[in-house]
């Protein structure tokens, strides 16, 4: 409602759903759950371009449709006849899958779609004779219908454009998620090594030269700095300085997208080894309650209770880990 006739922008549905989806409220049936798309491709359209966006998209459809099935009757090829009936219900079919996925977000749907329209545009053109003829002897010309030209054409070189983007982009997500695969790694086995720290740490600069960027490499770049000033001696200039920057890496991660709970999680477990126990609890009493149902966010914020001797908030902390 904040951006009712132009929306938001193509493209912009994840940062938007993060400033305004609500906190969970506390309890055992409230998990954080995160949707990238709308699972509904008129109401993601709707959100990224408004009124005016999915109006033009509707009316075209409709004049597409009408124009289609007003000329498709006159067809007297059997083949082109029957031919386009396939097409419109390939067409129906992928409307109905739109409005419960995003298939069309998908290049392969989306490339196949436009070619399925382009062919049931021609087959519209009223100029075309069909009495058992399949193309016009009359060769169409640029200046008889410019505009039947030139959209395609814009339409085929965006396309290219988008295909020549994707291996990079392709690329630097394989990097990300072998950094991020090494680093989960040192999670899973509680054990941390140099070796896999400077190995995802060299995956993560190849991600972000291949174009990835943004919260979650922020917040990458924050726990490989974290790891590599938990190696360095105790109160040492080192060490304060690679805490130092992993604290600066997190909190813009946080900034950009606040409602991620191990954004939160791991920023007070910085704040723990760091000595900063005031700081640690805001931030873990924070991730547990933005994920009330993970019951380590719960238990860590009671270990650092006790060091603080809060002893009431503790039971109620440990009770709820139970549950």
């Amino acid at each position: 409602s904040d951006f009712p006739f132009v929306g938001t922008g193509l493209g912009t549905y994840y940062q938007i759903y993060l400033i305004y989806r609500t906190t969970p409220k506390e309890g055992r049936h409230a998990p954080q759950v995160d949707f990238f798309h709308a699972e509904n491709e008129l109401l993601e359209y709707l959100v990224e371009t408004g009124i005016v966006g999915v109006g033009m998209f509707v009316f075209c459809g409709l004049f597409f449709i009408n124009r289609f099935i007003k000329r498709w009757n006159s067809i007297e090829s059997g083949l082109l006849y029957w031919t386009g009936i396939g097409f419109l219900c390939s067409l129906a079919a992928m409307t109905v899958h739109s409005l419960f996925d995003f298939p069309l977000h998908l290049p392969a749907n989306a490339a196949f779609t436009a070619a399925i329209a382009g062919v049931m545009l021609r087959i519209s053109d009223k100029e075309l004779p069909w009495n058992g003829a399949f193309f016009s002897s009359k060769k169409p010309s640029f200046l008889d219908r410019p505009l039947e030209t030139l959209i395609p054409s814009l339409v085929a070189i965006l396309f290219v454009i988008r295909i020549l983007y994707l291996p990079g982009n392709i690329i630097g997500e394989h990097y990300f998620l072998k950094g991020d695969d090494s680093l989960n790694s040192i999670s899973k086995q509680k054990k941390i090594a140099m070796p896999i720290v400077l190995q995802a740490d060299n995956e993560f600069q190849i991600a972000k030269r291949w174009g990835i960027q943004g919260g979650k490499l922020r917040h990458a770049l924050g726990r490989i700095h974290y790891y590599l000033g938990l190696f360095s001696p105790e109160k040492s200039k080192k060490k304060e300085a690679l805490f130092s920057k992993a604290e600066q890496y997190i909190l813009k991660a946080i900034q950009e997208q606040p409602l991620l709970a191990f954004y939160h999680y791991d920023l007070g477990n910085l704040y723990e080894h760091w000595g900063k126990d005031d700081l640690s609890i805001v931030y873990l009493g924070n991730a547990s309650k933005l994920d009330p149902q993970n019951p380590l966010y719960h238990y860590r914020l009671g270990k650092n209770e006790i060091k603080r001797k809060n002893m009431d908030h503790v039971y109620s902390i440990f009770h709820e880990v139970i549950r």
